[in-house]
């Protein structure tokens, strides 16, 4: 699964794991993941909820939390709790879902949407004219599909009620279908 992260999710979760190793947890849990998306996506959270979401102090919300839960010492691999793994298997249905819901249908054979193209020119880390393309390479690059980014992320996180930076989310009115139509309806 770790291979369908986009780069900026892949950052996230190490930053997650940065944030676990700091507090001296032996697993990365989904506070820790919630906390790196704070710090590495603050634009996630922003209209989110009726109320302005004021991060810092949620923040520090969820890292006391987290911190009055901080029970094993050790080096941390890059390894999840159980909580953690389920909140990834929900962002790679997430992301799916997104695909084919709003990405998918939006796509017509042999067309090169801006997106797929700043996606293109990041990976080949240089400006790419797609006429200069035979049919071939452009049936290649379009097979590109769903990956799961920090959206994704963020919604497998606000499916578990259990989760403790999850219950704050909650308290500031942030609801899962709420997030859903604003992050996958309206980003590319």
């Amino acid at each position: 699964m770790f291979d369908r992260l986009s780069r900026s999710a892949r950052n996230v979760v190490f930053r997650a794991r940065d944030i676990a190793q700091s507090g001296g947890r032996g697993l990365i849990g989904p506070d820790h993941i919630l906390l790196a998306l704070m710090e590495c996506r603050p634009e996630l959270f922003e209209g989110l909820s009726n109320n302005p979401i004021d991060l810092p102090t949620l923040q520090r919300e969820v890292a006391q939390m987290t911190a009055a839960t901080d029970v094993s010492r050790g080096a941390v691999k890059l390894r999840f709790n159980e909580q953690s793994k389920r909140v990834m298997q929900v962002a790679a249905q997430e992301a799916r879902s997104c695909w084919e819901r709003w990405e998918a249908p939006r796509r017509k054979r042999g067309q090169m949407l801006a997106e797929d193209q700043k996606y293109w020119e990041a990976h080949f880390r240089q400006p790419i004219a797609t006429v200069k393309f035979p049919q071939w390479i452009m049936r290649w690059m379009l097979r590109r599909t769903w990956e799961i980014d920090e959206r994704h992320l963020f919604l497998g996180l606000l499916t578990g009620a259990e989760y403790p930076g999850v219950a704050v989310l909650r308290r500031r009115g942030v609801t899962l279908e709420g997030a859903r139509q604003r992050l996958c309806a309206t980003s590319g």
